[in-house]
């Protein structure tokens, strides 16, 4: 069987065959899943920002401060979101074992989650 590179960006490499990076190599006719993952402590902080500007809207909204609360509440938005964004690229092999594939903007990372899903498929 011939390899093909479906991605070579950033220390990750993902052909057909095997995913390559500095951490180690997987078979692809290992994995059985591959997600995006936050950081345990990104979701944790998150949260809590999160939950400390909702605070601030519902003081600012027994205040008659509208458009404050309004910020306050784009806010904690805006921080559940950015807690919950995959960062992790996670692939699990079909012993359960988990391996970080790599990490980091939520971009990026979605075209590695996809070059490994393409490659699981062909």
């Amino acid at each position: 069987m011939e390899e093909t590179t479906l991605f070579n960006k950033s220390n990750v490499r993902v052909t057909n065959l095997q995913v390559s990076t500095k951490k180690g190599n997987v078979l692809i006719r290992d994995i059985s899943a591959v997600q995006l993952k936050s950081p345990a402590s990104a979701r944790f902080f998150g949260t809590i920002a999160a939950l400390f500007f909702g605070l601030v809207a519902a003081g600012l909204a027994q205040s008659g401060h509208t458009g404050l609360m309004l910020v306050s509440i784009a806010l904690a938005v805006i921080c559940l979101v950015s807690a919950f964004n995959g960062r992790n690229v996670i692939v699990t092999t079909h012993g359960g074992n988990e391996f970080e594939v790599a990490s980091g903007l939520g971009g990026e990372m979605r075209e590695v989650k996809d070059a490994i899903s393409r490659a699981m498929t062909t």
